[in-house]
């Protein structure tokens, strides 16, 4: 092999006698001569230390010099590796592997082929690799660091992808006056095992993983990813705000985004697929002006973690999503300069949803449209507004302990939490009257549960029992926005509930209530007549609930009816007079004379009774009110009180009668 390289390259440093020496014997060609180890300090290496980029390539493809290098392939440790290094298009045996060494110019490995890659804690410019294809590992780890884009787009990778401690920096220099805006490429690939991001990973450059399939897990645990900076452009011309990329990427294990995770710059999972979990704990993306995390149309087939101290500036977005286990963000934080800080709509979960344990949310969280399977737990939360316009909850809805004061994320900040219901389906209704929103901040219009799950409670303080009493309740529906103006649905699903949980005696009060603010809203479509019969029906029966009210105003009517009636017999009117001509003739003669004694004497109590009545006590057909002169106003005045008291007593009879027949309806 010496001889070999001696007649290929003249006047061989000792470095390079070291490689070539040790690729025949299968070991390790230490290059370190003097001036350390630390690629940074590449200057204070002696030449010695050089090995040309030519001969590296001659012992990978000259089929003499390559049948002579051991299986375990080339291994150098410590070198400068001078002039570009190219292995594009080659097929070599066997590993290559370059630690600690410093290639001072690019590396283009386009479309090669080999058992192997390892630079572990080398420095280099950029790297093409794309297609490439390796039947084991690539190893950019533990103090590597590339200077320039490293393209891993449409590689095969047999094994693990390994960047942990890794640097990956496409920034403008002198020598890359033009960056392209991403530190690592890697669309397309496909990773038998994992790819691994972290403990200590740097990018500072887009790092793009679109439609990668890997077979392991994703692990970004500790990584640190920062946009480009300056004015990197995507392809479609928009500037490149994007850390991480991985939409549409396929995972079968899971993908860790947590303990030190960090980005500045939108992370993008769009149309992701992952077989594990998606677990952001304690991780921090910030993105102020935009998006934070965006996994629209994500399927996770177990859980989503933005739990445990996750922190977002700038929108998270899950919108379509598919979790086949929880969504998990206790003691979250979110917050958006936008609207929005979640945006869930449409999302689909299999099991449950928290917003808990100190869960903060400065911003809307929107659940619009979504399918929750399991419970959603809303408690110990801090919160701007929480949509769940037509959400779908199967299990319980737990609305408790809303905090309103200050928090120290947030010590600035007032919080009126806000609620819309609107349209929304839950099994189970358990929300706390202390943590109901204020008036004017909660909509309920369409919103449906099966039942309340919890009442009083002797050992819970009041503020924190969950009410089922009917006064606690239509306080609960009076704090919708007034300009809704009345809806109906909200009182009818409230009496049908407290119905179904044998609350009956609160269901009047619900009832009643209805039709009282339906009278009272002043742009309704009652009409003039409308609101007068409901006012009536409130007045006289309480809307059918309480039909005994109806004889109470009979007997005030009788009684009333009584005194007229008593006054109309004052002989000094004599409008009262008998019916009998004969008695009547008697009547008129005499003011003190008794009536025939065949003739029944009036009683003003009775005949108020015998007006009402639809028969006869004997009164109303033996007296009569009479006109005195033409135009008789007094007798005018008592006959008209005659026919308003036979008119009303009729229509309260006709009410009460009508209650238990079914013509009144309840509710």
């Amino acid at each position: 092999m010496e001889e070999l390289s001696r007649k290929k390259f003249r006047d061989l440093s000792e470095a390079e006698e070291r490689v070539v020496r040790a690729a025949s014997d299968g070991t390790e060609a230490d290059c370190r001569l003097g001036g350390g180890s630390d690629p940074e300090k590449v200057d204070t290496w002696p030449a010695t230390r050089n090995v040309r980029a030519d001969l590296i390539r001659w012992l990978c493809i000259d089929r003499a010099a390559s049948e002579q290098v051991d299986p375990k392939g080339i291994q150098i440790q410590g070198a400068r590796i001078t002039e570009p290094l190219d292995l594009s298009f080659t097929n070599v045996p066997f590993p290559l592997v370059l630690s600690s060494c410093r290639l001072e110019q690019d590396l283009n490995l386009k479309s090669a082929k080999m058992p192997l890659l390892s630079l572990q804690g080398s420095w280099t410019g950029a790297i093409d690799a794309e297609g490439l294809k390796l039947e084991g590992d690539i190893f950019l780890r533990k103090g590597f660091n590339a200077e320039g884009e490293v393209s891993l787009i449409g590689a095969t990778i047999g094994g693990d992808l390994s960047a942990t401690g890794g640097t990956f920096k496409n920034l403008k220099s002198d020598k890359n006056p033009n960056p392209t805006g991403y530190a690592l490429s890697a669309d397309r690939i496909k990773v038998t095992g994992g790819v691994y991001l972290r403990n200590g990973f740097s990018a500072e450059g887009a790092v793009a993983l679109l439609g990668a399939t890997i077979g392991g897990n994703l692990d970004a645990t500790g990584g640190t990813f920062k946009r480009p900076n300056g004015n990197a452009l995507n392809p479609d011309g928009t500037k490149n705000e994007t850390a991480l990329n991985a939409d549409r990427v396929e995972v079968a294990g899971g993908v860790f985004l947590r303990n030190g995770f960090h980005a500045e710059g939108e992370v993008r999972l769009v149309g992701a697929a992952i077989g594990g979990n998606l677990n952001a704990e304690e991780g921090t993306f910030r993105n102020p002006a935009g998006n934070s995390l965006n996994a629209d149309g994500i399927k996770v087939s177990g859980d989503v973690f933005l739990n445990n101290g996750f922190s977002s500036v700038g929108e998270v977005r899950l919108l379509g999503a598919e979790i086949g286990g929880n969504l998990d963000a206790e003691d979250g934080t979110f917050k958006s300069s936008n609207e929005d800080a979640l945006s869930a709509d449409g999302i689909k979960v299999s099991g449950d949803v928290f917003l808990s344990k100190g869960f903060r949310s400065a911003g809307n969280v929107r659940l619009l449209g979504a399918k929750i399977d399991g419970q959603l737990e809303v408690d110990d939360a801090w919160l701007d507004l929480l949509n769940l316009d037509s959400a779908h909850i199967t299990g319980r809805f737990l609305w408790q302990n809303i905090h309103k004061e200050p928090e120290s994320y947030f010590p600035n900040k007032e919080w009126k939490t806000s609620l819309d219901l609107t349209n929304a389906k839950v099994g189970s209704l358990a929300d706390q009257a202390a943590s109901w929103p204020e008036k004017g901040r909660l909509r309920l219009d369409g919103f449906v549960y099966d039942r309340i799950t919890a009442g009083p409670d002797a050992k819970v303080p009041t503020d924190a029992r969950v009410p089922v009493d009917a006064t606690a309740r239509l306080r609960w529906l009076h704090s919708q926005p007034d300009e809704l103006g009345f809806r109906p649905q909200p009182y009818e699903q409230l009496i049908a509930v407290l119905r179904q949980m044998g609350y009956e005696h609160q269901i009047a009060k619900v009832a009643v209530a209805k039709q009282t603010d339906l009278y009272e809203y002043e742009r309704s479509d009652l009409g003039r007549w409308g609101k007068f019969w409901s006012w009536f029906l409130y007045r006289s029966v309480r809307y059918g609930y309480e039909p005994w009210r109806a004889f109470i105003w009979m007997a005030i009517l009788v009684l009333a009816g009584s005194i007229v009636f008593s006054i109309a017999r004052l002989p000094a009117l004599r409008v009262m007079v008998p019916s009998d001509q004969g008695a009547y003739e008697s009547d008129e003669t005499t003011e003190k004379a008794p009536l025939p004694h065949y003739y029944p004497q009036f009683h003003a109590f009775v005949y108020s009774i015998d007006v009402i009545l639809p028969f006869d006590l004997g009164q109303k057909s033996h007296w009569r009110l009479h006109e005195r002169r033409p135009y008789d106003f007094v007798y005018w005045l008592f006959e008209f009180y005659s026919l308003l008291q036979l008119f009303v007593g009729w229509v309260l009879l006709l009410v009460a009668a009508a209650v238990p027949a079914g013509f009144i309806k309840e509710d």
